[in-house]
């Protein structure tokens, strides 16, 4: 096995530790949330936050960018191109750090212009929150820069696990903040001391283990174009990614106010961790789609790039909404309690079309490997609009539904057939076939898995054990479904060696 696929694999067994934890803290965490702060605290945090993070939209992608090009001079062996790049980028992260601060300072003069639902005390605070949200922002667009060296040198498996230290730092100190009264202003100390450890730590790495060097060595006008081509792509992207993760909640903060907002945060709970589930494989292909596509590699050798691991997120992702959709109700009663109709169909509205994006986000990497993410970015940028104007009208008809419907139909134009059509047309990739591919044994697995489960929806009882009882069951059903007919040979393989690796170690005399 190459050193490569072995970082490869340690990076995604990583990513998945770091999911689980960031998955498990926040299943102990959203319940402390609505308990010291109340449903409408929450809310109230959700909606300032909201408007702050659309601020990140300034940051034009720097993580990413830096991948993408300090793996196209590591591809080439240009050590200084590399240094150079990373000087220019780093000039451009004091400009954006600038730019955030001064943005923010026009939104936080006009709070009080975009939630007129707020009552004067609640500005006041609100003022506060928004200001040291300032200092998130910033911190978090250079955590970028940091990160984007240590992936784009491939040590994926090293930068999750500074993410898992900052998850690790977080998860204590709200415990401690919020155990201690300090109420909604503690969140974000405690993400202002998480972000300032773990840019400690990827500093440190970055510049005395890696060695690596920020210096100015030329101008270089050449690469001027491609970078504003991809980093104004990447902009439009992040638009399009802010809208449609907190649209739905200004918009609901705007409309219904608080308590609204605090069952829609609630329900994104669940939509964040089916998000990141796949996207932890996804992440580590990038730079060796870059180097692919330096090489000249065909379309058919791009596509397979894309199914391999898409069938391993569609296992995932398709467990994740079999699973929620007959036992998320239940869940939901147990862990939140209060609202559980409309936080499980508000999830699952969102859930159902943006499973086919998840299961082919390896498709991104292409993009940006090939630098075409522009047209991606000004279609998501155009639904985008579609998808606040269709909020607002079905707010006003059907109320807090309307959010989700909205997007799910938004995701369902853009994401399904608009992007699939350019995949196939324009970038070449056998779009037919890679379906095919990924959803052989393992689609069928997972519908009858669901059938046959389907009488545990109707099980009335809830409580603890009778919930850990129906996962089981249905664990246990969608598992043999797919070593039975699911999984084809060359990933039982890959499981059998797997496995090996777990059995104890024999004596020489055994």
């Amino acid at each position: 096995m190459s050193i490569n696929l072995r970082s490869k694999k340690l990076a995604v067994t990583v990513s998945y530790l770091m999911i689980l934890f960031n998955t498990v803290s926040n299943l102990i965490l959203t319940p402390v949330y609505l308990h010291s702060l109340g449903t409408d605290g929450y809310g109230f945090y959700q909606m300032i936050y909201a408007v702050a993070s659309y601020i990140l939209v300034l940051d034009f992608g720097i993580g990413t960018t830096m991948v993408r090009f300090i793996s196209e001079y590591r591809a080439k062996g240009d050590k200084k191109g590399e240094e150079n790049f990373a000087f220019y980028c780093g000039v451009f992260v004091a400009f954006i750090a600038v730019a955030v601060v001064l943005v923010g300072l026009v939104i936080n003069a006009n709070l009080e212009r975009i939630y007129q639902t707020l009552s004067a005390e609640d500005f006041a605070l609100a003022h506060k929150m928004f200001l040291l949200m300032l200092v998130v922002l910033v911190f978090t667009v250079v955590e970028r820069f940091f990160e984007g060296i240590a992936m784009s040198y491939e040590y994926f498996s090293v930068a999750k696990l500074i993410g898992i230290a900052k998850l690790v730092v977080k998860f204590t100190l709200v415990l401690l903040f919020l155990s201690g009264g300090m109420g909604v202003l503690s969140l974000i100390y405690v993400d202002i001391i998480s972000l300032g450890c773990s840019l400690a730590l990827f500093f440190f790495y970055d510049f005395f283990v890696l060695r690596f060097r920020v210096r100015y060595h030329y101008w270089d006008s050449g690469i001027v174009k491609p970078i504003a081509t991809f980093t104004l792509a990447i902009l439009l992207q992040s638009v399009v990614g802010y809208i449609n993760n907190t649209a739905d909640k200004t918009i609901l903060g705007i409309m219904l106010g608080k308590t609204a907002t605090g069952i829609y945060s609630v329900a994104m709970t669940f939509i964040t961790v089916f998000n990141m589930l796949p996207t932890a494989i996804s992440n580590v292909f990038l730079p060796q789609a870059t180097k692919m596509v330096v090489k000249g590699t065909g379309n058919r050798e791009m596509t397979n790039l894309v199914i391999r691991p898409g069938r391993m997120q569609f296992i995932i992702c398709g467990g994740i909404l079999g699973g929620f959709l007959i036992l998320g109700r239940d869940f939901i009663a147990l862990w939140a309690g209060d609202n559980v109709m409309e936080t499980w169909l508000t999830a699952l509205i969102i859930m159902v079309p943006n499973m086919i994006p998840l299961i082919q986000n390896v498709c991104n990497n292409i993009l940006d490997a090939k630098n075409k993410r522009m047209f991606r970015s000004l279609v998501m940028l155009g639904l985008s609009v579609f998808n606040i104007i269709l909020t607002v009208i079905l707010i006003q008809q059907i109320g807090l539904l309307g959010a989700p419907i909205a997007t799910g139909i938004a995701y369902l134009i853009g994401y399904v057939f608009i992007m699939n059509i350019y995949y196939r047309k324009k970038i070449g990739l056998e779009v037919g076939r890679m379906f095919r591919e990924i959803f052989s044994g393992i689609a069928p697995s997972l519908l009858v898995a669901c059938l046959i489960c389907l009488p545990l929806y109707w099980w009335k009882q809830v409580s603890w054990i009778t919930f850990l009882i129906k996962a089981a069951v249905f664990c246990l059903v969608y598992a043999a479904l797919l070593l039975w007919f699911g999984v084809n040979q060359q990933e039982k393989a890959e499981l059998k060696r797997a496995l090996q690796k777990f059995k104890p170690v024999r004596g020489r005399g055994a």
